[in-house]
């Protein structure tokens, strides 16, 4: 289905739709089981994304009220993804050393504070593929304030 890739993107015609969020809900499933993947990635705020994340990780409360907390008013408040994040609760309870996470990747909500920015470049500096190594040094025309060596600052 996706021979070697490392990331695959499901996309959908409307939001909202019964049919492709059940759909995404058993592809990432065989994606787990079946290819080795560990992060479902959803166009909704890093904030909600962080909080679904920390009950997968064995935090409070139960998947209909993470669902409703995070996801309210949004078109992903849908009975698959309270169905998707059971599923990869119980699957981290059952197999704690192949943890599977729940990722927001836009900013979404203005009020966000410093403390979750701290959480996400956190998580970003330790995941190995999160950010291309470099191979130049600082003051190179092709440094970017993302590298390790740059003494510029990044505003992200």
């Amino acid at each position: 289905m996706v021979e070697k890739a490392e990331v695959v993107g499901l996309g959908e015609a409307t939001h909202g739709s019964h049919g492709f969020f059940a759909m995404k809900e058993r592809v990432f499933r065989h994606l787990v089981e079946e290819r080795g993947f560990t992060t479902f990635a959803l166009e909704m705020s890093w904030s909600a994304g962080l909080r679904i994340d920390e009950y997968l990780r064995g935090g409070a409360g139960d998947p209909r009220s993470i669902a409703r907390d995070t996801l309210a008013g949004s078109p992903w408040e849908r009975e698959e993804f309270v169905s998707l994040i059971g599923w990869m609760r119980e699957h981290n309870r059952r197999h704690p050393g192949r943890r599977v996470h729940f990722m927001g990747d836009d900013l979404g909500v203005p009020e966000l504070g410093d403390h979750v920015f701290a959480r996400v470049l956190s998580a970003v500096r330790r995941t190995p593929y999160a950010v291309p190594a470099r191979r130049h040094c600082p003051g190179s025309p092709s440094c970017t304030p993302l590298c390790a060596r740059s003494t510029t600052s990044a505003a992200i």
